[in-house]
């Protein structure tokens, strides 16, 4: 069944949650067909689930292609060895995707915001600029505002067909959907050649 997946609406996708006409279906069928995620359960995508920092940072790091991560060093205390995420989140701090929360705690079970997982995917992307001007100009002096800005002339927040809330917790619907407009439209992001 899943060999018969296309990034087409239409096509037969194993979610009864996963309405045909929703903005998000063609994503969710790129995920499943590359690997970046699953359903919750054979039938059920869950697309108005909210994702932690880990789900986000591990479903950025499998549309990379899982490169193996170069460094050792763990900085983060909350991260260890044996969780499913460990090789995302340091892949994440070696490519300057994400800082952590502090110094040495990346907050793996904290739920992932919009902005958050915007700026992961922008600074995936090697932090492009804008190339028109933005209403998300509006965010300037935020940490995210760049990576706003870049989403919205890319059209990625249309692609939600809801406006951007910094604040407001990223679902797995959204966070799918950001991903395919920007990583599966084919553009290179960091750690893809390494």
């Amino acid at each position: 069944m899943f060999a018969q997946l296309q990034e087409e609406h239409g096509e037969p996708l194993p979610f009864s949650d996963v309405e045909q006409g929703a903005y998000y279906r063609n994503a969710v069928a790129w995920a499943l067909k590359n690997g970046i995620t699953g359903g919750i359960t054979s039938s059920a995508f869950a697309p108005d689930m909210t994702c932690t920092r880990a789900q986000a940072v591990t479903f950025l790091w499998r549309a990379a292609g899982c490169p193996e991560p170069r460094v050792a060093d763990n900085p983060f205390v909350d991260v260890v060895e044996t969780d499913y995420f460990y090789k995302a989140v340091l892949w994440a701090a070696e490519k300057g995707v994400t800082s952590g929360t502090s110094d040495t705690a990346f907050s793996p079970r904290a739920t992932c915001s919009e902005a958050q997982i915007v700026t992961f995917v922008w600074r995936a992307q090697n932090r492009p600029a804008a190339e028109v001007p933005s209403e998300a100009a509006a965010f300037g002096g935020h940490y995210y505002a760049d990576a706003a800005a870049w989403a919205d002339t890319h059209g990625i927040f249309t692609a939600t067909q809801m406006d951007f809330a910094p604040l407001r917790e990223a679902t797995r619907a959204s966070i799918v959907t950001y991903l395919y407009h920007s990583v599966g439209s084919g553009q290179h992001m960091q750690g893809q050649d390494n």
